[in-house]
Protein backbone atom coordinates (compact mmCIF):
# COMPACT_ATOMS: atom_id res chain seq x y z
CA UNK A 1 0.00 0.00 0.00
CA UNK A 2 1.51 3.14 -0.86
CA UNK A 3 1.59 6.17 1.16
CA UNK A 4 -1.21 7.77 -0.31
CA UNK A 5 -3.36 5.10 0.31
CA UNK A 6 -2.96 4.71 3.57
CA UNK A 7 -3.21 8.67 4.62
CA UNK A 8 -6.78 7.96 2.59
CA UNK A 9 -7.81 5.14 4.64
CA UNK A 10 -6.25 6.53 8.37
CA UNK A 11 -6.85 10.34 7.73
CA UNK A 12 -3.05 10.77 9.16
CA UNK A 13 -0.31 12.65 7.55
CA UNK A 14 3.21 10.62 7.58
CA UNK A 15 4.41 12.61 10.57
CA UNK A 16 1.38 12.04 12.49
CA UNK A 17 2.21 8.55 12.09
CA UNK A 18 5.08 8.43 13.49
CA UNK A 19 4.26 10.54 16.32
CA UNK A 20 1.81 7.58 16.98
CA UNK A 21 3.89 4.78 16.68
CA UNK A 22 6.59 6.59 18.70
CA UNK A 23 3.76 7.17 20.83
CA UNK A 24 3.38 3.61 21.61
CA UNK A 25 6.83 2.73 22.12
CA UNK A 26 7.38 4.88 24.77
CA UNK A 27 6.84 3.48 28.43
CA UNK A 28 7.49 5.07 31.96
CA UNK A 29 8.70 4.52 35.14
CA UNK A 30 6.91 4.83 38.09
CA UNK A 31 5.54 3.43 41.95
CA UNK A 32 1.85 2.73 42.69
CA UNK A 33 1.57 4.81 46.18
CA UNK A 34 -1.32 4.94 47.88
CA UNK A 35 -3.67 3.60 44.43
CA UNK A 36 -1.65 6.41 42.85
CA UNK A 37 0.67 5.80 39.80
CA UNK A 38 3.55 8.08 39.85
CA UNK A 39 5.40 8.43 36.63
CA UNK A 40 9.42 9.67 37.20
CA UNK A 41 10.80 9.24 33.76
CA UNK A 42 10.12 7.40 30.11
CA UNK A 43 11.97 5.17 27.80
CA UNK A 44 11.46 3.14 24.15
CA UNK A 45 11.23 0.02 22.92
CA UNK A 46 13.50 -0.29 20.06
CA UNK A 47 13.84 -2.58 17.07
CA UNK A 48 16.86 -4.67 15.88
CA UNK A 49 18.38 -6.05 19.03
CA UNK A 50 15.70 -9.00 19.86
CA UNK A 51 12.16 -8.90 22.15
CA UNK A 52 11.72 -6.40 25.29
CA UNK A 53 14.47 -3.87 25.01
CA UNK A 54 14.30 -0.54 26.19
CA UNK A 55 16.29 2.19 25.90
CA UNK A 56 16.00 5.18 29.14
CA UNK A 57 18.12 7.69 30.53
CA UNK A 58 20.65 6.50 33.59
CA UNK A 59 19.60 9.35 35.11
CA UNK A 60 15.91 7.72 35.90
CA UNK A 61 16.67 4.90 37.47
CA UNK A 62 19.94 5.94 39.19
CA UNK A 63 19.25 5.96 43.17
CA UNK A 64 15.78 4.55 42.31
CA UNK A 65 13.77 2.70 45.27
CA UNK A 66 12.22 -0.53 45.48
CA UNK A 67 8.96 -0.78 43.70
CA UNK A 68 10.14 0.98 41.02
CA UNK A 69 8.43 -0.71 37.87
CA UNK A 70 7.93 -0.51 33.80
CA UNK A 71 4.58 0.23 33.03
CA UNK A 72 4.12 -0.47 29.52
CA UNK A 73 0.87 1.48 28.05
CA UNK A 74 -0.94 -0.19 25.28
CA UNK A 75 -3.86 0.53 23.13
CA UNK A 76 -6.51 3.07 24.61
CA UNK A 77 -10.34 2.07 23.95
CA UNK A 78 -13.45 3.83 24.45
CA UNK A 79 -16.87 2.65 25.28
CA UNK A 80 -19.19 5.47 25.72
CA UNK A 81 -18.01 8.33 27.81
CA UNK A 82 -15.53 5.72 29.76
CA UNK A 83 -11.85 5.16 28.37
CA UNK A 84 -9.87 2.13 29.35
CA UNK A 85 -5.86 1.96 28.29
CA UNK A 86 -4.72 -1.53 27.99
CA UNK A 87 -1.80 -1.28 30.39
CA UNK A 88 0.63 -3.77 31.80
CA UNK A 89 3.38 -3.20 34.90
CA UNK A 90 6.64 -4.91 34.26
CA UNK A 91 9.47 -5.36 36.75
CA UNK A 92 12.86 -4.00 36.14
CA UNK A 93 15.45 -6.76 35.14
CA UNK A 94 18.67 -6.81 37.36
CA UNK A 95 21.24 -6.98 34.08
CA UNK A 96 20.79 -3.41 32.94
CA UNK A 97 23.54 -2.17 30.53
CA UNK A 98 24.73 1.87 31.12
CA UNK A 99 27.50 2.94 29.43
CA UNK A 100 28.62 5.36 31.59
CA UNK A 101 26.86 7.71 34.02
CA UNK A 102 28.00 10.57 32.35
CA UNK A 103 26.65 9.72 29.15
CA UNK A 104 22.94 9.28 30.46
CA UNK A 105 21.78 6.09 28.84
CA UNK A 106 21.05 3.02 29.54
CA UNK A 107 19.72 -0.44 27.84
CA UNK A 108 17.41 -3.16 29.30
CA UNK A 109 15.41 -6.19 28.68
CA UNK A 110 12.36 -6.25 29.94
CA UNK A 111 9.39 -9.27 30.24
CA UNK A 112 7.43 -7.89 27.37
CA UNK A 113 6.39 -8.71 23.59
CA UNK A 114 6.12 -5.03 22.10
CA UNK A 115 5.72 -6.50 18.56
CA UNK A 116 5.15 -3.60 16.50
CA UNK A 117 5.28 -1.34 18.83
CA UNK A 118 8.96 0.07 18.75
CA UNK A 119 11.27 2.54 17.06
CA UNK A 120 13.85 1.78 14.77
CA UNK A 121 17.64 2.01 16.75
CA UNK A 122 20.24 3.81 14.33
CA UNK A 123 23.55 4.78 15.37
CA UNK A 124 24.52 6.30 11.94
CA UNK A 125 21.99 9.13 12.01
CA UNK A 126 23.58 12.66 12.23
CA UNK A 127 21.38 15.74 12.88
CA UNK A 128 21.95 19.29 11.63
CA UNK A 129 20.81 23.03 13.44
CA UNK A 130 17.18 23.25 11.91
CA UNK A 131 16.63 19.59 11.23
CA UNK A 132 12.61 18.55 12.80
CA UNK A 133 12.26 16.24 15.30
CA UNK A 134 9.95 14.83 18.25
CA UNK A 135 9.70 13.62 21.50
CA UNK A 136 7.44 12.15 23.33
CA UNK A 137 6.88 10.70 27.49
CA UNK A 138 4.71 12.08 30.16
CA UNK A 139 5.71 15.91 31.43
CA UNK A 140 5.17 16.37 34.97
CA UNK A 141 4.20 12.61 35.35
CA UNK A 142 0.57 11.98 35.19
CA UNK A 143 -0.32 15.89 36.93
CA UNK A 144 -1.34 16.88 33.75
CA UNK A 145 -4.21 14.72 32.97
CA UNK A 146 -7.42 15.20 34.80
CA UNK A 147 -8.01 12.73 37.74
CA UNK A 148 -9.29 9.32 35.83
CA UNK A 149 -7.85 10.26 32.75
CA UNK A 150 -5.96 7.97 30.56
CA UNK A 151 -2.64 8.85 31.07
CA UNK A 152 -1.13 8.35 27.71
CA UNK A 153 2.09 9.58 27.02
CA UNK A 154 2.31 13.19 24.99
CA UNK A 155 4.09 14.27 21.92
CA UNK A 156 6.48 17.00 21.26
CA UNK A 157 7.65 18.85 18.56
CA UNK A 158 10.76 21.34 17.45
CA UNK A 159 13.96 21.86 15.98
CA UNK A 160 17.60 20.66 16.74
CA UNK A 161 18.79 24.05 17.93
CA UNK A 162 22.60 22.97 18.39
CA UNK A 163 24.78 20.67 16.90
CA UNK A 164 27.92 19.98 19.11
CA UNK A 165 31.30 17.80 19.77
CA UNK A 166 30.40 14.89 22.12
CA UNK A 167 32.90 15.93 25.31
CA UNK A 168 33.56 12.20 25.78
CA UNK A 169 33.19 11.03 22.93
CA UNK A 170 35.48 10.98 19.70
CA UNK A 171 33.90 11.68 16.49
CA UNK A 172 30.57 11.99 18.16
CA UNK A 173 27.51 14.44 17.99
CA UNK A 174 25.66 15.85 21.34
CA UNK A 175 22.34 17.97 20.64
CA UNK A 176 19.81 20.63 22.16
CA UNK A 177 16.86 20.63 20.94
CA UNK A 178 13.89 22.77 21.28
CA UNK A 179 10.99 21.22 22.90
CA UNK A 180 9.04 21.70 25.94
CA UNK A 181 9.91 18.81 27.58
CA UNK A 182 9.42 19.05 32.00
CA UNK A 183 10.35 16.55 34.31
CA UNK A 184 8.91 12.65 32.96
CA UNK A 185 10.19 13.22 30.02
CA UNK A 186 13.38 12.37 30.86
CA UNK A 187 14.36 9.13 28.98
CA UNK A 188 12.05 9.54 26.39
CA UNK A 189 12.82 8.80 22.92
CA UNK A 190 13.36 11.78 20.33
CA UNK A 191 12.86 10.71 16.64
CA UNK A 192 13.17 12.43 13.43
CA UNK A 193 10.27 13.70 12.04
CA UNK A 194 11.48 12.71 8.17
CA UNK A 195 11.86 8.74 9.02
CA UNK A 196 10.64 8.61 12.71
CA UNK A 197 14.03 6.51 13.63
CA UNK A 198 15.37 7.20 17.03
CA UNK A 199 18.26 9.64 17.09
CA UNK A 200 18.03 9.62 20.95
CA UNK A 201 16.71 10.28 23.94
CA UNK A 202 15.67 12.96 26.31
CA UNK A 203 18.24 13.78 29.47
CA UNK A 204 18.05 17.12 31.08
CA UNK A 205 16.86 21.00 30.39
CA UNK A 206 19.12 23.85 30.41
CA UNK A 207 18.48 25.17 33.09
CA UNK A 208 19.48 28.95 34.69
CA UNK A 209 21.97 29.39 37.26
CA UNK A 210 21.76 32.59 40.15
CA UNK A 211 25.07 33.93 38.58
CA UNK A 212 23.21 33.70 35.29
CA UNK A 213 20.52 36.33 36.45
CA UNK A 214 22.68 38.38 38.24
CA UNK A 215 24.77 38.97 35.26
CA UNK A 216 21.73 39.68 32.70
CA UNK A 217 22.41 36.89 31.19
CA UNK A 218 18.95 35.94 28.96
CA UNK A 219 17.19 33.10 29.84
CA UNK A 220 15.99 30.73 26.90
CA UNK A 221 13.69 28.33 28.14
CA UNK A 222 12.58 25.30 26.25
CA UNK A 223 16.28 23.86 25.27
CA UNK A 224 16.70 19.99 26.03
CA UNK A 225 19.84 18.08 26.11
CA UNK A 226 19.22 14.92 24.31
CA UNK A 227 22.01 11.92 24.67
CA UNK A 228 22.32 10.39 21.62
CA UNK A 229 21.63 6.95 20.32
CA UNK A 230 24.96 6.71 18.76
CA UNK A 231 26.84 6.45 22.04
CA UNK A 232 25.33 3.22 21.57
CA UNK A 233 27.15 1.94 18.62
CA UNK A 234 29.55 -0.41 20.52
CA UNK A 235 27.07 -1.76 22.97
CA UNK A 236 25.32 -2.72 19.53
CA UNK A 237 27.82 -4.14 17.84
CA UNK A 238 29.14 -6.01 20.87
CA UNK A 239 25.53 -7.62 21.15
CA UNK A 240 25.73 -8.59 17.28
CA UNK A 241 28.76 -10.20 17.53
CA UNK A 242 27.51 -12.50 20.96
CA UNK A 243 29.74 -10.60 23.09
CA UNK A 244 27.32 -9.11 25.29
CA UNK A 245 23.83 -10.60 26.44
CA UNK A 246 21.28 -7.29 27.66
Amino acid sequence: MTAAKRKRTDGLSPEARRFRRARRATVSFGYVIDDQLVIIGSGVAVSGLGRGVVVTAHHVLAGAGSGLRVLVHGRASRQGNDWSLDAKFVDLPDNKVTLNAGHDITLMRIDHDFRNRTVALKSNIRLAEGDRIGACGWPFGTKLHPPGAVPLASCLSGVVSLVYPHPRVTDQQGYVVQIPANPGNSGGPVFELSTGSLVGVVSRRAEPSPDDEELGIPITYGMVFVTPTALLREVVADYKRGELSI
